[in-house]
Formats: structure tokens, sequence, C-alpha cells
């Protein structure tokens, strides 16, 4: 994490290497509080029509020039920006302070944080322990990999406010966050085209840990538990072992899930048969919100929170039924094992939409969940000959289909379809290819959907 001073000039000049959601809520809490001038920096083309209008006179070097005049006094990157850049190192070496929106909000919140990450369940954990907080702390404020850019919380800070934040690798490859608790949800392979490897991957989400007051971790995850004990551990969870057994682990609570029941320290506070998402991967979301949050929320509302939540956008979101045929939108499962989850958990038939964006991931975990539950399997994006190669097998005994785009694919579903069918997008792949981000990719899907039924 890099500091700087921003009262050394009355003028600050600021820049901005990808204009998404969080570097513009950079530029939108320095602006109220500095005289800035701000430089937008892209290695892609995006619409120019997207930035603010207090920036539309700002100087723009995008594509090739994106590196060229960096003489910003600092750089706020995107999340997916790696800062390895040749031009970018040498500017770091002459004075320039790289940063981020994360990097910013960590320095300066004073309320206490929750943070959520991991390689699967982030989201829907982080929603979850956003809605138990609420029941004690109406000031929780939600931001991070979730959506919402984090600079702009500092602003809504007050007594009694607390932060959830959800926190990709991309984000903790740069800091060593400080937090109330932060939580592991697992760590499985993914993102290795940007980190490289796997122990780059699991160094990175590791950074998570180091400044926490209390770490939240599962047993049953076996990289994640090689930390216990390496760092304070406020909670364990397990599906197989009982908090006996956790117990002497060390740790100040232990979050188990014994004959269909969710238990705290051994005593029951939940019964499964409460939760309304029930499905095996949820309850283990719900277990990891309450164990991060335990002694932050109303315990006597932890039912109908259970009972009412029906799931986050983009995750397993049903868009609706028409002429008989169900479709549902998993655009945020971006990996093989993710998709895997979504398949198992569904425990259905179904027409299933498969590619974007490799991440350097195997396929392979597909293989048995696609060969018990895809009645078909259309492929689309720029990994579609990725994983047409690696699942030649599995592809033998369902019948795939290839197209050219993801409209194509989508359309290509629909009349696969017949009543009683299920289509499901769940990508196992990222949207980068065609998509800014994955809500993008499932807004999409429902949008073609729509106007394919006239809706």
């Amino acid at each position: 994490m890099s500091s700087f001073d921003f009262s050394k000039k009355d003028v600050l000049k600021i820049g901005l290497f990808g204009l998404g959601k969080s570097n513009i809520g950079v530029a939108e809490y320095l602006r109220k509080k500095y005289r800035c001038e701000f430089v937008i920096r892209s290695d892609k083309v995006f619409d120019k029509a997207k930035i603010p209008s207090f920036m539309r006179a700002c100087p723009l070097y995008i594509g090739g020039e994106a590196y060229s005049d960096l003489g910003e006094d600092i750089l706020f990157l995107s999340p997916s920006v790696k800062r390895d850049n040749a031009r970018l190192l040498q500017a770091e070496k002459n004075g320039l302070v790289l940063s981020s929106d994360a990097e910013l909000f960590f320095e300066r919140a004073k309320c206490p944080i929750f943070a959520v990450s991991g390689s699967d369940g982030k989201s829907t954990t982080t929603e979850l322990v956003n809605l138990l907080l609420k029941t004690k702390y109406p000031r929780t404020l939600k931001s991070g990999n979730c959506g919402a850019a984090m600079t702009p919380m500092l602003d809504l800070e007050c007594d009694g406010a607390i932060h959830t934040v959800e926190l990709s690798s991309f984000m903790l490859e740069y800091m060593t966050p400080r937090t109330k608790r932060a939580h592991l949800t697992g760590i499985s392979e993914n993102h290795l085209d940007w980190h490289g490897d796997f122990a780059s991957y699991i160094s990175a989400k590791e950074n998570l840990l180091k400044r926490t007051e209390g770490a939240v971790l599962w047993y049953d995850d076996g990289i994640c538990r090689d930390f216990i004990g390496k760092y304070p551990t406020f909670a364990l969870l397990s599906t197989d072992k009982n908090s006996r057994f956790l117990s002497r682990l060390g740790c100040e609570i232990c979050l188990t899930l014994e004959d269909g029941k969710i238990k705290l320290n051994g005593r029951e506070i939940l019964s499964c048969d409460r939760v309304r998402r029930g499905e095996p991967h949820n309850i283990k979301n719900l277990m990891s919100a309450i164990a991060l949050c335990w002694g932050y929320f109303d315990i006597e509302s932890l039912s109908s929170v259970a009972e009412s939540f029906c799931g986050i956008a983009h995750r397993c979101q049903s868009i609706g039924s028409f002429s008989g045929v169900e479709f549902i939108n998993s655009s945020i499962d971006s990996s093989p094992m993710r998709t895997a989850v979504t398949l198992t958990g569904l425990n259905r038939s179904v027409i299933i939409i498969l590619g974007g964006r490799g991440k350097g991931l195997s396929y392979s975990p597909l293989s048995e969940p696609l060969k018990k539950f895809a009645k078909a399997i259309v492929l689309t994006g720029e990994n579609r000959h990725d994983i047409s190669s690696e699942l030649a097998d599995t592809l033998s005994s369902v019948p795939a289909y290839e197209a050219e785009n993801f409209d194509t694919a989508v359309l290509s579903a629909i009349r696969l379809s017949e009543r009683g069918d299920t289509v499901l997008l769940s990508p196992a792949s990222a949207s980068y290819d065609e998509f800014p981000s994955f809500e993008f990719r499932g807004e999409r899907f429902s949008e073609i959907i729509r106007n394919f039924y006239g809706k």
C-alpha cells in the first residue's frame, strides 16, 4: 500500500487508469476535498460518453498511449490493471505514487471493517453479512468487488457505522488491509492468467489475513486450514467436523453443520429447513456470514434473514418462465468450479451456455456435472474452442453447439428449448471478451430473452 501526502500541493494532478466504478468513485471523492486536475488513461478503448461531466475536458491517453507522459502526482489503477508495465515501474522510481480505490479507503476508514474474499461465494456471503449487520447497525455500508466504489463510503461514516467489503485477489495483490474481521470463503484455482500461478494467487488472498483482528476460516478448505494459528483466529467453520474437534485448534467460536442444524459451539442456532436458499453452497455462505459478524447482529433476526434472502443478482437468478421454459442467469459464474457448483446445486437437466474469456484454468471440473445435468451445451466466447478441446470426451456424449457471439448463443439456447426445460447461463469464464463485466453479460441475457418473447 502506497501512502501519499495530499496536502503537499495546492493543485493535485490525479491519474485514473481505467474508468470503471472504482476510479469514478475515487474522482468523485477527491474533487470534494482537494483542487484536482484529472488525467484519464486506459489501455482499452471505452465509451467516452461514460466520462462524468466534470472530467470531460481532461487529457485522455488511450490504447497504445496509455503509459505515455506519466507526470501525475498519484495514479489510481482499476483493480484488474497490473502494475508490472516497464514504463509504470520507471515512473514509480521517479516518484509517481501508485494506488487504488481500495488502498485509499483502507488508509482513511475509521469505522470497523468486516472483509470477505475467496474463490467462490464471496459476493453472496458479503450480502448476507450486510443484511445481518443491518439488523443491529442500520448504518452498515457495503462496497468493494460487489459493485460499489469504496472511497465514497468514507463520506458516509458516522457514529455506529460499519463497513462490509468484498475484496478480489486483484485488490489484495497490492495491499494488506487492516480489518476488524476477515474471512476467506475458500481458495481454489482462479485468475491464473492474471496472477501467473496458483502460489501467487494464494499469496494475494493471504494478504487479507495479515492485519486482521480476527480471521474466520473454513477448516474443510485445505489451503485455509494452513492459516489456522498463523493469524489471530476468531472463528473456525466446518460441515464435516464437530465443535469439540474444532475448539481444540484455538478459536473463540466454532460453527458446524450437524444433522441439518447450524450449531455454534455445539448449540443449535438455526435449522437448515428455515433457510430459503438451502442448497449446500448457500448453507455454507450463511454460515460464513454468521461467523464473520457474530456478536454484531441481532440473533433474534437470524431466522428472518435466512427465510427471506433469495440470493443476489446474476447468481442462480431466475429471469422467469416463458412458454414453459425457465431461464436462469448465473453470469457471475466466471470459473469452471463455480459453474460445477451451480449445476450440482440446481440438480436438474439444463441447456447451458458456456464460454467467454478464459482465465488459465482447467475445465475438467465441468466434466462430470455436464454429463449428469446438461441436456445440451451452447459454446461461445474466445475460449469456446479451448473448452471443446479439453472436454472432447464429455461433448461426445452431450449435444453441443458453437455460436459466434453471445447473442447468437442465447438465441440458439432458446430455440433448442422445449416446454419444461431450463436454460442456464453459467459461463465458467470471464466476460471481458464481449462485456465490461459479468453484470452487463447477465443483463444482456435477460434482455435477449424478454425481447424474443415480447415481454
